[in-house]
């Protein structure tokens, strides 16, 4: 089966994603009242409390926020004997409001999966930028020393890591160290580290400081 051009998918989504995103917007006054009277005029009495003069304002503040389909649903499942309440009356404000906004539980799953479904068909229609040549050659660059570095830090761990040859200020520095007198003391220390040093001048510089 052939699946439709994203153009088409898109346009279908965004009509089905009206449908319900009006489904679920806040109900009206003058909804609540038309849903309040269908109940009563189905044989249905108030709630024991609430007087009629304040129908409207108790009602009209409980239902305030819930949505519009979720109250059509709620009233026409009531009238049709679907819920299991107190049959002959009208279900209290907090109860109506918690009914309703459970039958609109769907209607707001099925507006999430398909924001999410539309979100991604728009993610695969955006082209990625070409990259240019100066980008692949800086990435390269990094790359190189990226890896030079790591085999460098393998072969120290390894302990096959050359010592940076001396440099010339460098070896003139040590050969006036090592003509200096030497303390009463050299711990092993000490003389391990001149060992070293004397490891890596170069050969005239070693010369040097021998004589």
């Amino acid at each position: 089966m052939t699946s439709l051009p994203a153009t088409v998918q898109l346009t279908t989504l965004s009509q089905e994603i009206g449908v319900l995103t009006e489904q679920l917007k806040p109900v009206e006054q003058s909804g609540i009242s038309k849903y309040l009277l269908s109940m009563r005029k189905a044989g249905m009495s108030l709630p024991p409390g609430i007087k009629p003069e304040d129908l409207e304002a108790v009602y009209g503040y409980a239902l305030s926020d819930v949505p519009t389909f979720g109250l059509k649903r709620t009233v026409e499942k009531i009238i049709k004997g679907e819920y299991d309440i107190e049959r002959g009356f009208i279900p209290r404000p907090p109860e109506l409001a918690s009914m309703a906004r459970a039958e609109a539980r769907t209607i707001r799953e099925d507006l999430i999966r398909l924001r999410e479904k539309e979100r991604a068909i728009r993610e695969l229609q955006v082209k990625p930028e070409p990259i240019s040549e100066e980008a692949r050659s800086r990435v390269r660059s990094i790359l190189g020393r990226f890896r030079a570095g790591h085999e460098a830090q393998k072969a120290q761990q390894r302990g096959h890591a050359a010592p940076a040859p001396m440099s010339a200020d460098k070896a003139e520095y040590w050969r006036k160290i090592e003509a200096l007198k030497d303390a009463r003391e050299v711990s092993t220390e000490q003389q391990a580290f001149r060992n070293k040093i004397q490891m890596e001048m170069p050969e005239d510089a070693q010369g040097a400081a021998t004589v």
